[in-house]
């Protein structure tokens, strides 16, 4: 007999449900911090797929505390190969949060950020009021081979309209990365931050050493705490959380196990902290950022 593959079933239980719209919280969350976790992804294999991924998802993400995830692209799904941007992957996101409005937030990033045109689509998109963030953004990102500065005229472009329709932008900058020293990326990143002062961006993936001093220099510069470390001296409120998740070695039915890990990676990083501080940075800074 020929064995149904678990995200199907789950998409199916879901279903059985009501509505594939999950309202109902495992009782096992309710003594958890609330989370809401700025910086997930989608599955761009293809929409079935995605679908069933998103199912899952967020039937964990309840089981773990999470109250909200902000959806997005992720443009490179497969290793070895270039970053594929479309905007019918933002046509998956804005499906997603119509499936889940409780639970799903769209962000934007279906769009190349070095081709001019995005300018015009970005506008297009941010017109409608559908979107809370831009990003995660990459412009220099070494895993992806990408290497665009962050005052080059086409991302201050996007910024300029970020600012404008109150959207914040998370960037993905790997400071050394094409660029001549490390000090120049830093530069680059310093002079979007001052040229957009109406715009707030969102460091991805940490809140390192070098966050402290540019956070202090940048009131529109926050950062994303994952589950590592946090340099001694940041403003923790100015701290978001998140997990990065997206599915890895194209195995979608381990995303439950996988997304389950980094929430608790996420809680382990923050467990020190003090509970107000835990509070500020799991959802009131992030609810600030996005109006929610």
């Amino acid at each position: 007999m020929k064995r149904i593959p678990l995200l199907i079933l789950l998409s199916l239980f879901s279903l059985y449900l009501g509505c594939n719209q999950a309202t109902e919280t495992n009782p096992s969350a309710t003594n958890l911090l609330p989370i809401i976790d700025t910086h997930v992804h989608i599955y761009p294999r293809s929409e079935e797929i995605n679908e069933e991924y998103i199912d899952a998802l967020v039937e964990t993400a309840q089981e773990n505390g999470v109250s909200t995830i902000l959806l997005g692209l992720n443009a490179r799904h497969e290793p070895d190969r270039p970053p594929v941007f479309s905007s019918v992957h933002d046509d998956w996101v804005l499906a997603a949060a119509e499936r889940y409005p409780d639970m799903v937030v769209p962000t934007l990033n279906g769009f190349d950020p070095s081709d001019p045109d995005s300018v015009a689509y970005v506008q297009e998109q941010l017109e409608t009021g559908l979107w809370k963030m831009i990003g995660e953004l990459d412009l220099r990102n070494k895993v992806k081979k990408i290497s665009i500065a962050a005052d080059d005229t086409i991302p201050m472009q996007i910024f300029a309209l970020a600012g404008e329709y109150g959207v914040p932008v998370m960037l993905h900058y790997d400071f050394e990365y094409g660029t001549e020293q490390r000090s120049d990326g830093i530069a680059e990143l310093e002079a979007a931050l001052d040229g957009n002062p109406y715009t707030n961006f969102i460091y991805a993936h940490n809140c390192g050493t070098d966050m402290v001093t540019l956070m202090e220099l940048h009131p529109n510069l926050y950062c994303e705490q994952e589950g590592g470390p946090i340099a001694k001296g940041i403003d923790l409120s100015r701290v978001v959380l998140g997990t990065d998740m997206q599915v890895h070695e194209n195995k979608p039915e381990a995303a439950a196990e996988q997304y389950e890990e980094l929430i608790n990676n996420v809680r382990t990083a923050i467990s020190t902290w003090s509970s107000a501080d835990q509070e500020q940075a799991a959802s009131t800074t992030a609810k600030e950022l996005f109006g929610l």
